[in-house]
């Protein structure tokens, strides 16, 4: 055993200097010639986490109570579905599915109401009667 790596050493010598490069750059050509590529980027099955089961049990959550924080539905999913998934793939989750995730603003009942724009209408039509009448 000791003699065949001695020769196979004693080989990669021959070819490091023969091509006028270091041993090590040698036998990191001769290893990395017989491995096969290690895949680079794109996504692996076994960390995809936010599942169509994931996305629709948000939306239900969300059906349910629309003022819960990312991190509540996030425990929620946790709890539930015992999936461990980041605030952040939450958030992401949600614009993918267009919900906003900017601060619920509840409008008050009077905002809105119908006599508020029946005097909102009389106010608009009193001031374009004054802008009319001003001569410029």
């Amino acid at each position: 055993m000791d003699a065949a790596k001695a020769q196979y050493s004693a080989c990669l010598r021959e070819v490091a200097t023969a091509n006028d490069v270091k041993y090590h750059t040698a036998r990191r050509a001769v290893l990395a010639a017989g491995a096969e590529p290690k895949q680079r980027g794109g996504l692996r099955a076994s960390s995809v986490k936010m599942t169509v089961e994931v996305m629709s049990k948000l939306e239900e959550l969300i059906d349910e109570d629309c003022r819960m924080t990312l991190q509540q539905l996030r425990d929620c999913l946790q709890y539930d579905l015992g999936v461990d998934v980041s605030v952040t793939s939450v958030h992401r989750a949600l614009q993918g599915m267009l919900y906003s995730t900017k601060r619920l603003r509840i409008e008050k009942e009077t905002m809105n109401s119908s006599v508020n724009k029946e005097k909102r209408k009389a106010f608009v039509v009193e001031l374009n009667k004054h802008i009319k009448k001003a001569t410029w």
